[in-house]
């Protein structure tokens, strides 16, 4: 205004430092505050995995990163990935319900038995499919000892419904 030409007074002087101490401010809300600190996982649709089991492979995830349990550095791409290279699912959805909550919905693949091969265990689901390879068995469903030692690629069909029926009924 022409009061504040006359003492002197820049207005835009004060713009900077505004600008300034509101992204410092934002900065601080989002990831030294913990506002957005993860606080609760929920998970849904499991049948044979435990919901307790994947809560704790995603804290597990949220621990490692560098703000600890910050919902914004939470990166549910990579852990889709790893989770469903551990279990057998089919689907699996991780949604982030802002500010500190993560939604988590699996659908697991019905597993038939076990493929014995190479000293690995690959987990055959209803299709006769690869869907998990495993260092360890898993003892609720019976395995299927391969003495040729036949390549498996998981993702790929190995058996065939008639064996799989087959299997079902020796168990």
């Amino acid at each position: 205004t022409e009061i504040d030409n006359e003492r002197g007074f820049d207005t835009s002087k004060l713009y900077y430092p505004l600008v300034f101490l509101s992204i410092v401010g934002i900065v601080y809300l989002m990831f030294f505050s913990g506002v957005f600190n993860v606080g609760q996982i929920n998970v849904r649709g499991t049948r044979e995995i435990k919901p307790e089991v994947v809560s704790s492979d995603i804290e597990k995830k949220l621990d490692v990163q560098l703000f600890k349990k910050n919902i914004f550095l939470f990166d549910k791409d990579s852990t889709t990935r790893e989770l469903k290279k551990t279990y057998a699912l089919k689907n699996l959805k991780i949604k982030k319900q802002y500010p500190a909550k993560i939604d988590v919905t699996v659908d697991e693949y019905i597993l038939e038995f076990q493929w014995l091969s190479g000293g690995k265990y690959y987990l055959i689901d209803e299709k006769g499919k690869a869907v998990v390879e495993r260092s360890e068995k898993k003892e609720t469903i019976p395995i299927v000892e391969d003495k040729k030692n036949v390549p498996v690629e998981v993702g790929k069909s190995l058996v065939t419904l008639e064996f799989i029926n087959f299997i079902k009924y020796l168990d």
